[in-house]
């Protein structure tokens, strides 16, 4: 189906989770967004066994998406698992080591990944799941609203076609060697053609991602948080992260910014 009028979002996820077996329970990395809780949604229309995960950097100031993922867990009666990421130093560095060998390069790539890479590591299931790369079909981030607003078709075409988008190669490489499939429902070819030919307004007014909205009514009975980075907002992630790698041997250079030793994590253990 053409996603020209009006994607059929909720139909396509369920379709992304067929290969599922019905007896398998699933990891979904649950946030406060809305993309995730669509994916429960889906999931649980499939009668599927979802088992709820949330990652925190600071156990004394839980983050926004931690609390109110433990909280709608809750009201769907579902398992919740806490992932407690580790934040001393010399432990962010091991993990950021760890990311280069997967083949992180980027700024972006470290401080993206490095929540997944412990969630992994903490998730018992095969099966992962979470609201990974919607935001694509959205054009919400300053630059796109600035640049492509009037061209959304434009910057999703420029998005999905990004083999690295989100991060997908390093999460894929993650879960290899652990033996687990994470799944990336929102950046599948039949997602991107559902949105395909619909504007900005038609996706995201009266309410941001109100395509969402539309197909998953019961989630307008919570509250919807606005569009937010993982790992910037309230989570610490950025800040901890970025900090322990100007602290560390690889700021040979006295960077001010840990971008440079980012480069020089992935220059000496990269791929």
């Amino acid at each position: 189906m053409s996603g020209a009028s009006k994607p059929e979002i909720r139909e396509t996820l369920r379709n992304q989770f067929s290969e599922i077996p019905t007896s398998d329970p699933v990891a979904l990395l649950l946030s406060s967004g809305i993309d995730s809780h669509a994916t429960l949604c889906a999931l649980l229309d499939l009668g599927l066994k979802v088992v709820c995960y949330s990652f925190i950097m600071n156990r004394g100031s839980l983050s926004t998406d931690f609390k109110y993922a433990r909280f709608k867990a809750e009201k769907f009666g579902l398992e919740f698992v806490p992932v407690f990421l580790p934040s001393k130093q010399q432990q962010i560095i091991e993990g950021l080591i760890d990311l280069a060998k997967h083949g992180a390069k980027s700024k972006t790539d470290f401080e993206c990944s490095y929540p997944i890479l412990h969630s992994v590591k903490a998730i018992k299931e095969k099966w992962i799941a979470s609201g990974h790369g919607a935001d694509g079909h959205f054009c919400l981030s300053k630059k796109g609203l600035i640049h492509f607003k009037k061209r959304i078709d434009e910057f999703r075409q420029k998005t999905f076609s990004n083999p690295r988008y989100c991060q997908k190669p390093i999460i894929d490489s993650i879960c290899k060697k652990s033996g687990k499939r994470f799944l990336f429902p929102w950046i599948s070819k039949e997602m991107v053609n559902q949105f395909i030919g619909t504007t900005w307004e038609q996706v995201n007014k009266p309410k941001q991602k109100q395509s969402i909205l539309n197909d998953f009514p019961e989630i307008r009975r919570f509250k919807v948080f606005p569009h937010t980075n993982l790992q910037l907002g309230d989570s610490g992630i950025a800040v901890q992260i970025g900090g322990a790698a100007l602290k560390s041997k690889f700021n040979i250079r006295g960077f001010k910014s840990p971008i440079g030793t980012y480069n020089e994590i992935a220059r000496q253990y990269g791929k």
